[in-house]
């Protein structure tokens, strides 16, 4: 695995996506899975949920390898980004 501790501040306007070799094979694929399901998400509920799930998994990661706080604040900010990205897409449907 990198030393994502000695890799540069990244802008925290537009966030980062995890990098290859932060997490091992497994941690990655679940990570990839997530935020492919956030980006196909068809309901604004679909968006907010894999949105949710792949911000708590992958914070926790970071937490366990002690990430900096810039590096945990720009993968925050890069889900943000999908999720507002994809919640314009979507189409909103009336509530009965």
């Amino acid at each position: 695995m990198r030393d994502v501790l000695s890799e540069g501040v990244p802008d925290p306007e537009a966030g980062m996506a995890p990098q290859e070799g932060w997490f091992s094979r497994e941690n990655r694929t679940r990570i990839d899975e997530l935020v492919a399901k956030l980006q196909t998400s068809e309901t604004r509920e679909g968006v907010s949920r894999y949105h949710a799930m792949a911000e708590g998994y992958l914070l926790g990661l970071l937490d366990c390898n002690h990430v900096s706080q810039a590096h945990h604040d720009a993968v925050r900010q890069y889900l943000h980004n999908i999720a507002i990205a994809r919640l314009k897409r979507v189409r909103t449907t009336p509530r009965k």
